[in-house]
């Protein structure tokens, strides 16, 4: 069964384990999507689509999860290509994360509804300034 910890103790977390994270590189014609904050930490700024793995979650679960709550859209994980596994422990001031990246190729004209984590979704061509250890995520992977 999928739990998720209560506010209080998940913020604790942080402080005895790292806590890992699964985002989303979606991409289409070179250019690669982020979304904006709505919430804290770094509320309105720019990150890759992601979240924290429950306990009991499968990482393609959590992968779908992120692309139905955070983008609107449904993620067929056939097609997810993993890109990588990064290592943060200073950039987040949560704590310790290890992010594991998914690569996603989108075709056609994909309309994106933003959850209520997420201000603004947006395709990029160059990375726009993203917190956490997103922008290191991103130039390692190609992108400027």
């Amino acid at each position: 069964m999928v739990k998720r910890l209560p506010y209080k103790i998940f913020v604790e977390s942080f402080k005895y384990v790292p806590r890992v994270a699964v985002n989303l590189l979606l991409q289409k014609d070179r250019q690669f999507l982020l979304n904006k904050r709505a919430i804290l930490p770094e509320k309105g700024s720019w990150h890759l689509p992601g979240s924290f793995l429950l306990k009991g979650e499968k990482l393609l679960d959590c992968a779908k999860r992120v692309g139905r709550n955070e983008l609107g859209v449904a993620i067929d994980v056939k097609k997810l290509k993993l890109l990588g596994i990064f290592d943060d422990t200073d950039k987040d001031i949560r704590g310790h994360i290890v992010d594991i990246v998914y690569g996603y190729e989108f075709e056609g004209d994909v309309v994106f509804k933003a959850g209520r984590d997420t201000e603004e979704i947006k395709l990029f061509h160059k990375i726009p300034g993203v917190v956490f250890a997103h922008e290191n995520i991103l130039k390692e992977l190609g992108y400027e």
